[in-house]
């Protein structure tokens, strides 16, 4: 269930160890398979998001490809219902339906991925004209990915360097204890001292609330003086009926990735 790189991932392993043994079948609702970690340099021009035919990259692993969306489970049964009507059996049902992104602090603007370049390049050239000097880089929650911040404070930094731009400063704003804890102190270390080497401020242990006036409200501090500020966008579960979901809507599962069903 889903047509993303967890998904393609898990048929293309499956694939591998079991071969014609286990008959395959993608559910999702589009035809094609964005690379998304390239989404961050294209502002820069540095990368270019590449698109690929899912239903070509289904047929790598034989897999069928049904342009449909699965909207409930009963796993007792083992049949799923899809989004068009139809009941599908199954005798394994791998879950990847990713997340839904969300905008979540208002005045910010959010950086969404693939589809959104412009804002960056608005805050860039507006340092480039000499018409802002501070900008920062923040995320909603400990819950979000946070690896694209730190790519864009870095990104930005060196472009301005490159367009000769003296006076500015840049700021990471998250809620994060240390740099990137999620990937291990080893990772946090190297990143902070690329950071620092760069000039990039970092303000941890602060979630932002929103964005007005120039002021960033942020928690639990009174709030941080910006001209610009770049967010991520938050990310909710797509909870399935069927199975059990906490209540940001990601599916409940065990230490083996197995879904808790109802």
């Amino acid at each position: 269930v889903g047509g993303g790189v967890a998904a393609l991932e898990a048929a293309l392993v499956l694939h591998d160890l079991a071969g014609e043994r286990a008959a395959i079948e993608i559910y999702s609702a589009r035809r094609d398979f964005v690379y998304r970690p390239h989404a961050v340099g294209k502002p820069f021009g540095s990368a270019v998001v590449k698109t690929y035919d899912l239903e070509a990259l289904a047929g790598r692993c034989d897999a069928e490809l049904h342009i449909d969306s699965i909207v409930s489970v009963d796993a007792a049964a083992r049949q799923a219902r899809t989004y068009g009507g139809a009941s599908v059996a199954y005798d394994y049902l791998v879950f990847a339906a990713g997340a839904a992104r969300q905008m979540q602090i208002p005045g910010a603007t959010t950086f969404w991925g693939s589809a959104d370049a412009a804002g960056v390049e608005e805050m860039v050239g507006g340092f480039t004209a000499d018409q802002i000097r501070r900008a920062a880089f923040t995320m909603p929650s400990l819950e979000d990915w946070s690896l694209p911040m730190y790519e864009l404070a870095l990104l930005t930094e060196a472009e301005l360097s490159r367009a000769g731009v003296a006076d500015y400063e840049l700021t990471i704003v998250t809620p994060e204890d240390a740099p990137l804890e999620l990937f291990g102190r080893a990772a946090g270390e190297a990143v902070a001292a690329l950071r620092e080497k760069r000039g990039i401020k970092v303000v941890p242990r602060t979630r932002p609330v929103h964005f007005r006036g120039g002021r960033l409200q942020v928690s639990p501090e009174a709030g941080l003086s910006f001209d610009a500020v770049i967010c991520l966008p938050g990310i909710e579960g797509r909870p399935m009926p069927g199975l059990i979901h906490d209540s940001h809507g990601f599916v409940r599962i065990d230490d083996h990735c197995r879904a808790f069903k109802r």
